[in-house]
């Protein structure tokens, strides 16, 4: 078993696995949870795995070991949306999903949200992105090394911004 250490709000905790994995279960009672999950066989040739964002169902199937193909952007900001209802007579706006969802990502991540929310939030408003935003909870998983393509340290990203909560994941047990 491997435990994971969770801060909130200046309190920290020190969960292992089973816990981890209860607690996750309990949230998904009124959450939707999403984070990196290995694809095996999901990368552009038949033979390449991906790690991607995607529907998680268990713990265990959170990556921790490998840095995602793409950005969770597309969590926020789907390649293509519905944004109009027409019925023949009349137009309407069409609404994302209202359904809490909980996001695994990395703390470079957060910084990107940072740009986007600069961008979407202010002035003339993307309402979308807006709802998408507030009924999501972030989890920024504390990444434990650099990957060769990463520029976190360059960049001064390697810090969390504004997480809800964050998780280091320990090597030995305490």
């Amino acid at each position: 078993k491997m435990p994971v250490r969770m801060s909130l709000i200046m309190k920290e905790l020190v969960l292992n696995r089973e816990d981890l994995r209860s607690s996750l279960q309990l949230l998904r009672k009124d959450y939707e949870i999403f984070g990196p999950k290995l694809q095996p066989g999901g990368g552009r040739l038949s033979d390449t795995d991906v790690t991607d964002y995607a529907p998680l169902e268990d713990f265990d199937e959170l990556c921790w070991d490998y840095k995602t193909t793409f950005s969770p952007k597309e969590f926020f900001l789907p390649v293509t949306e519905e944004l109009m209802i027409f019925d023949g007579n009349s137009v309407a706006p069409s609404h994302p999903s209202t359904t809490p969802r909980a996001l695994f990502l990395r703390p470079c991540d957060t910084h990107a949200l940072k740009r986007m929310d600069a961008h979407f939030l202010k002035g003339l408003k993307d309402t979308n992105y807006e709802m998408r935003r507030a009924n999501t909870i972030l989890f920024v998983m504390e990444c434990t090394q650099s990957w060769d393509s990463c520029f976190c340290k360059t960049m001064g990203t390697e810090t969390p911004h504004e997480p809800d909560l964050l998780i280091r994941k320990l090597d030995e047990e305490k």
